[in-house]
């Protein structure tokens, strides 16, 4: 299987490789790019120094790689990579995983010092992602008929969500 990867600078010393063996990952130009990189191991595990890797045949991930001693750590993921948020304070990346048939409904936290991930269970598919600059908080847009957002603390890890915010919108005078 053919691999698509795109390299993203995070924070000047770290960058992350998206391996989903499906068109689409994490793109800058939804082109793709010239590097590949197969996943293998799991969240919050393992990682190697220098081109080498352990590969699986999950289908979908990325790898973590700190570019000042090339630390790799692949991480597998239940579905595509897609899309990401940096925080302001380039501490954290977040990710959105989304496989429909799957029920797959994630948003991922990573540490950009530690490589550490961190799972947040989402109640509706998520589709927006952006960080809000000076609260230390991610907001989470979901398919969900009335509307739905999951604020999420990158500092504690707290989740709170908003919904049938879109009632008024139906509200007829």
């Amino acid at each position: 299987m053919k691999m698509q990867s795109v390299v993203l600078t995070m924070a000047m010393t770290f960058a992350m490789i998206s391996g989903a063996c499906k068109s689409g990952g994490i793109t800058s130009s939804g082109a793709g790019g010239s590097s590949t990189a197969k996943s293998g191991g799991s969240s919050g595990s393992g990682g190697t120094t220098g081109q080498g890797s352990s590969a699986t045949d999950t289908g979908f991930g990325y790898t973590m790689v700190r570019l000042e001693d090339g630390y790799r750590k692949p991480i597998d993921t239940a579905a595509n990579p897609n899309p990401f948020a940096i925080t302001p304070d380039s501490a954290y990346a977040f990710v959105l995983l989304r496989d429909d048939k799957a029920s797959v409904r994630i948003a991922e936290r990573i540490s950009l010092t530690s490589f550490l991930v961190d799972d947040f269970p989402l109640g509706s598919p998520p589709n927006s992602i952006a960080a809000l600059s000076g609260s230390h908080n991610v907001f989470v847009g979901q398919v969900y008929t009335d509307g739905r957002i999951s604020f999420i603390d990158w500092m504690s890890g707290s989740v709170r969500t908003v919904t049938g915010f879109a009632l008024n919108g139906r509200i007829q005078q």
